[in-house]
């Protein structure tokens, strides 16, 4: 008998996956500046926040 493999619905998920969600609520002048760099960077707001929260950290915590 043929053991039948089991696959999960949906896609599947990528080796280094981020899986923590975090929503944030910002006003008009920091959407614009958000915008903003979107256009300049060509980056998603997702990577813009992440650097800059990584950026914060560095300047005020160290490096790990």
């Amino acid at each position: 008998m043929d053991e039948k493999i089991r696959r999960g619905r949906g896609r599947p998920k990528k080796e280094e996956s981020i899986n923590g969600r975090l929503e944030i609520r910002i006003g008009p002048s920091e959407e614009a500046a958000l915008e903003h760099m979107v256009i300049e960077s060509d980056k998603t707001k997702s990577d813009i926040i992440r650097r800059a929260l990584m950026t914060y950290y560095n300047m005020n915590y160290g490096k790990w």
